[in-house]
């Protein structure tokens, strides 16, 4: 009986250390948007702002629609060092929050940051979140699911070479 109670607080000890190791990970992850999946684009910072504009005058199904409900346009824009997008997943009736920043003169970083639902951008979810912590702002399925969409329906399109950022 001893012997149970002893390898039941070893397990109970080894859980709260996995936690707590988890939760401590999960607070000093550094950088801004350090879950966002990211692709690396073989163009400067400004070829890839000009065909993401550029696709999204072809293909106007990718803007954010506008309706009563709004409460204003959802706009592209630079902020500190990145170039922030959104998209219009039409399928899934879903946002995406991109940015795109510059790594040097021919290479530039896309990523894919976080998940709203519909026009307004609300119940936004973060891409990749806790993927290491019991709690997740997505599901495994979803979360990959929204990847593959956003490479068919964006990056496939704008006509640039690139690659999945796999640094691990």
């Amino acid at each position: 009986m001893k012997v149970v109670i002893r390898v039941i607080k070893i397990l109970i000890s080894l859980l709260v250390v996995f936690f707590l190791l988890n939760f401590i990970y999960s607070l000093v992850m550094v950088g801004s948007h350090p879950y966002a999946e990211q692709y690396i684009l073989n163009v400067s910072e400004d070829e890839a702002i000009n065909e993401i504009e550029k696709l999204k005058r072809r293909e106007l199904s990718l803007k954010v629609p506008i309706d009563d409900s709004s409460f204003g346009e959802l706009s592209d824009g630079k902020s500190e060092n990145f170039y922030y997008t959104y998209f219009f997943l039409k399928d899934k009736k879903s946002v995406v929050l991109c940015y795109v920043k510059r790594i040097n003169e021919t290479t530039t970083t896309f990523a894919l940051i976080s998940v709203g639902d519909g026009p307004n951008f609300l119940n936004s979810r973060t891409i990749n979140a806790r993927k290491y912590f019991l709690l997740r702002d997505l599901s495994e399925e979803d979360n990959r699911k929204f990847k593959q969409d956003l490479e068919e329906q964006v990056l496939d399109k704008l006509g640039i070479k690139w690659k999945k950022n796999k640094w691990w």
